[in-house]
C-alpha cells in the first residue's frame, strides 16, 4: 500500500487528529510536571574484622563479616530503627518505608539509599545525621562484649537529584500525543465500518475501472472526471456519501437497466461504508466503474 494512501486519514480526519494531539501533548505534559522532585543519597560504608587482644583475628572472618553486613542491611526493614531516625532528626516523613532501603554489596560493602522528595528535601542533613547516629549506636552495641568484634570505615555521603529533564517531558508528550492522535484518526473512521484506503476498494472490484481523484471534492479535475465518465456507454452516476448529491446529477440505484446503463459510482474515502460497496456489489456485480475521491 502506498504511504500517501496509508496516510490519507490523518489528512481527511485532520480536526480530530490536531484536537487529540493537542489535548494528549499538554496533557501529558502537565502530568509529568506534577512528578515529585526527588533527591536521592546513598550512605556507603565497609566492615571489616579486628584483631582481638590474643593478637589472632576472628574465626572465618568473610563468612562472619557477611553475615554482619546482612544484618545491618537488615535493619533498614525495621519499624522501630526508622522511627528512632524520624524521632532523632524530629521529622515525620511519609511512607518512610518505602524511601529507606539497605543492600549488601560483596561481602564487606553496605549502602543505604535515602530518598526524599518535595518538602522533605530541606531535612536530609537531619535525616542522615539521625541515620548515621542510629547506625553507629546499634553497631556499638552488636560489638560490645563480641569475642569477635568488627570495625566500620567512616562512612561516605553523597547525593544526587532525580527529575525529569524537561527535553524528556517534552519527547514524551509529543510522542505520546502522535500516537493517540494516530489512533483517533483511524478510529474515527473504522468504527463507522467506512472505507478507509484505496486499496479496499480495488480489493473489493479488482475487475472495475476506478478513477482516483487526490484533489478535495468540489475542486477536483472536472474535465478529466467527465472523460472518465464518457467512457462508459449510458453513465449512470450513484452516489454513495451525502455531499455527492450537491455537486452532481444522480440516478437512484432503483432506476438503473441493467441491460442497457452502467452504473458509476462515486465514492468519498472516510465517508463511504463497506457495507454499501457489498451491497451495490451484490446488485450491479463489477459491470460498473468507480470514480473515488480522496478527500
Amino acid at each position: 500500500m502506498p504511504i500517501a494512501d496509508l496516510l490519507s486519514p490523518l489528512k481527511r480526519q485532520f480536526v480530530a487528529f490536531a484536537f487529540t494531539l493537542l489535548v494528549v501533548t499538554f496533557g501529558v505534559y502537565a502530568l509529568l510536571q506534577l512528578f515529585p522532585e526527588t533527591q536521592k543519597t546513598t550512605v556507603y560504608f565497609s566492615l571489616k574484622p579486628l584483631v582481638t587482644d590474643q593478637g589472632t583475628q576472628t574465626f572465618d572472618h568473610a563468612e562472619s563479616t557477611m553475615k554482619m553486613a546482612e544484618a545491618m542491611a537488615g535493619w533498614a526493614k525495621n519499624p522501630q530503627f526508622r522511627e528512632d531516625i524520624a524521632a532523632e532528626a524530629e521529622v515525620v516523613i511519609d511512607n518512610f518505608k518505602r524511601k529507606l532501603a539497605a543492600r549488601k554489596q560483596n561481602y564487606i560493602n553496605v549502602f543505604w539509599t535515602l530518598k526524599l522528595q518535595n518538602e522533605e528535601i530541606e531535612h536530609r542533613d537531619k535525616v542522615v545525621a539521625a541515620l548515621l547516629s542510629q547506625i553507629d549506636n546499634r553497631f556499638t552495641e552488636l560489638n560490645e562484649g563480641s569475642s569477635a568484634p568488627y570495625a566500620m570505615t567512616r562512612p561516605e555521603v553523597f547525593s544526587e537529584g532525580q527529575t525529569l529533564p524537561s527535553w524528556v517531558i517534552v519527547v514524551v508528550s509529543l510522542l505520546l500525543g502522535v500516537t493517540f492522535a494516530t489512533i483517533a484518526a483511524y478510529l474515527k473512521e473504522s468504527i463507522g465500518g467506512r472505507t478507509s484506503f484505496n486499496a479496499q476498494i480495488k480489493a473489493l472490484f479488482p475487475e472495475s475501472p476506478i478513477l482516483v481523484m487526490p484533489e478535495k471534492l468540489g475542486k477536483h479535475d472536472e474535465k478529466l472526471l467527465e472523460q472518465f465518465i464518457l467512457t462508459f456507454e449510458s453513465p449512470r452516476l450513484i452516489g454513495t456519501f451525502p455531499a455527492s448529491e450537491k455537486h452532481f446529477s444522480l440516478s437512484p440505484a432503483d432506476t438503473i437497466n441493467h441491460n442497457s446503463d452502467t452504473p458509476v459510482l462515486l465514492v468519498k474515502l472516510g465517508e463511504t461504508t463497506l457495507n454499501e460497496l457489498e451491497n451495490l456489489k451484490a446488485i450491479f456485480g463489477e459491470n460498473l466503474g468507480l470514480i473515488v475521491f480522496n478527500q
